[in-house]
């Protein structure tokens, strides 16, 4: 439902990777999920990639999507 909303949008979608202890698996999932969007119908255009794993993120999130 969310991907068919944001390629009807044209909105920007912006998924960030967080720190993390497996920057390897955190950045596969991300980057997983923008191929998912795509797949749906949303633009490759309409999705930027940010982000790289310095730090340490407890909460076990691997990225975060703001629009």
């Amino acid at each position: 439902k969310i991907a068919s909303q944001l390629a009807n949008s044209g909105k920007t979608v912006q998924i960030t990777m967080l720190p993390g202890s497996n920057a390897t698996l955190i950045e596969a999932r991300a980057y997983a999920f923008r191929e998912a969007l795509i797949e749906k119908g949303v633009d490759e255009s309409q999705i930027v990639m940010k982000g790289k794993n310095k730090g340490s993120n407890a909460t076990g999130i691997a990225f975060k999507i703001v629009n």
